[in-house]
């Protein structure tokens, strides 16, 4: 019986699985290409070795090595997922469908094979079908949260937020880490302009991961629809805590700063924001509608020029600087 470094081919493919499951893929590939120098045309471990590849990154080295498998043996339904996965994380989605259809003609009670065709269908387009892929992957496993929460996600896309907020419900009571599906639950909420649950939701994704700046802005968002500009200006800067240079959470404070009268404090987010981003075009034009406000319209004026320098034909723009203009002479003439 043939050995590479003292062990056959069973040795080293046990020993493979056994360092999958430590999830230390790095030595589970060296195994498994130890497998292969033994038996080139080991089937399992073409997959293994083209899958734990792809666990670390590699994802050519799965499509090479996966498709050598299914060469070797069509009815391999690993393989054809393993193919089908590899494509999708390259975005190659419309050409990791059929091989994901190939895997679930050999085997269709497989959650991960149905969810991962609904990735596909999902990153096309095709709501409707990635919709019944997540709905026959979640009727194989009730349990299965990805199910849920893909199924929420794509229903939002599909603008059925009553549906997704009836998914991701779902998906939001099983487990513990349910921060995604909180936060998807409040945007649906805030699709719906239901503005006080889009608050509650969100604020939940933000005690399951207190990092979450984009869910700390969406409390924001919901606030100042509900008119309540002090809570969403406190909010908005928690996200800027977390990163000084969120651009939306610069913007949508300053705009909640002059909402709530306080211009000047809304021209100095405005500042922040275009020293990031000069081509900011409502920074811009914002910015010099609150200098209208303080009565320097002539700075105001000097900053929507900067905005129609960017594009000269902005309807918004063109609006803010015929206002400023007449402010001008008002305040000229008196």
């Amino acid at each position: 019986m043939k050995k590479v470094k003292g062990k056959n081919a069973k040795q080293w493919k046990d020993l493979g699985y056994k360092y999958s499951n430590e999830n230390n893929y790095k030595k589970a590939v060296e195994c498994f290409e130890n497998v292969l120098k033994i038996e080139p045309k080991n089937v399992d471990a073409l997959n293994n070795y083209g899958w734990f590849s792809g666990q670390l990154g590699d994802y050519q080295t799965t499509l090479k090595y996966c498709e050598e498998a299914v060469k070797l043996d069509p009815k391999y339904h690993y393989a054809w997922h393993s193919v089908g996965w590899a494509l999708n994380k390259l975005k190659r989605y419309q050409e990791a469908i059929p091989n994901f259809k190939k895997a679930i003609k050999i085997i269709a009670n497989r959650t991960d094979y149905q969810h991962d065709l609904g990735i596909a269908y999902q990153k096309t387009s095709k709501f409707k079908k990635a919709i019944d892929c997540f709905e026959k992957s979640v009727q194989i496993n009730p349990k299965f949260k990805d199910g849920w929460l893909d199924m929420g996600i794509t229903y939002i896309a599909a603008k059925e937020y009553h549906k997704a907020i009836k998914s991701l419900e779902k998906a939001a009571k099983i487990g513990k880490k349910n921060c995604k599906a909180y936060a998807a639950i409040g945007y649906a909420h805030l699709s719906l302009e239901d503005y006080s649950k889009a608050v509650k939701s969100y604020q939940k994704a933000v005690r399951c991961d207190p990092q979450d700046k984009i869910s700390m802005n969406y409390v924001g968002v919901a606030y100042s629809n509900l008119n309540k500009n002090k809570l969403a200006i406190r909010w908005y800067q928690k996200a800027i805590n977390i990163d000084p240079k969120y651009i939306d959470a610069l913007y949508n404070q300053g705009v909640a700063y002059g909402s709530d009268g306080n211009h000047q404090k809304g021209i100095e987010c405005f500042d922040k924001l275009i020293k990031l981003d000069p081509n900011n075009i409502e920074a811009w034009y914002n910015m010099g509608l609150f200098y209208g406000n303080l009565e320097n319209p002539q700075k105001g004026i000097e900053c929507v020029e900067e905005a129609l320098k960017l594009d000269s034909k902005n309807d918004e723009a063109l609006r803010v600087l015929a206002l400023l203009k007449v402010l001008k002479e008002n305040l000229e003439a008196n």
